[in-house]
């Protein structure tokens, strides 16, 4: 395994035929670099190779940071490839109002991320993006995720890693998330932590 240190200059043919995973903390620009790759990735004509699953909550402001960015805030190609987002998606930790409800919103992410993958696995491709893989971690089964990276040649995901500023409530979710993000992590050739 191959561990990059902070890197914006990371480009996409670093990252062909590779499993890459781009960690991070609040603001810290896994979006906007992972963005950049895709970028690269379409103005190298492999836009049609190309399937992206988006699963970023869309962009609100946490302390003193612009969190989850959805990629259709940074490019204006996504017609080129196959992009995939769910029609809600949550912040469970920011949008829950009680332990129960950051549960059932941690739930449906995991449910419509799921649904994604299965879409995926029906029709692949050989390159797969993801935006913000944490969210299904919180109660999507790692399993499916492996079976994905399985069908395409290229996978490049983001995560958070760090002390999340907002309560889970005693769900667990965040403590599952970084487990599953280290499970995820071992299988990498490349880890970039931002």
């Amino acid at each position: 395994m191959q561990r990059e240190a902070s890197n914006s200059e990371y480009r996409f043919a670093d990252c062909l035929g590779k499993k890459v995973l781009i960690t991070g903390g609040l603001g810290s620009g896994k979006t906007a670099l992972l963005a950049k790759l895709l970028d690269e990735a379409i103005n190298s004509k492999q836009g049609a190779k190309i399937a992206v699953i988006d699963m970023a909550p869309g962009e609100r402001r946490i302390e003193f940071h612009i969190v989850g960015k959805t990629l259709r805030a940074y490019l204006k190609n996504l017609d080129l490839v196959q992009y995939k987002a769910p029609k809600n998606v949550y912040a469970p930790r920011l949008d829950g109002e009680s332990k129960a409800h950051v549960e059932k919103l941690a739930v449906a992410n995991a449910n419509n991320f799921a649904a994604l993958l299965e879409e995926f696995m029906d029709i692949p491709s050989k390159i797969l993006f993801i935006n913000d893989i944490t969210l299904y971690l919180h109660r999507g089964e790692l399993a499916k995720v492996f079976k994905v990276m399985s069908k395409c040649t290229t996978f490049i995901a983001n995560g958070y890693r760090g002390k999340f500023p907002a309560d889970d409530m005693g769900t667990g979710i965040s403590r599952r998330e970084r487990r599953l993000l280290d499970k995820l992590q071992k299988s990498m050739d490349i880890i970039i932590e931002l």
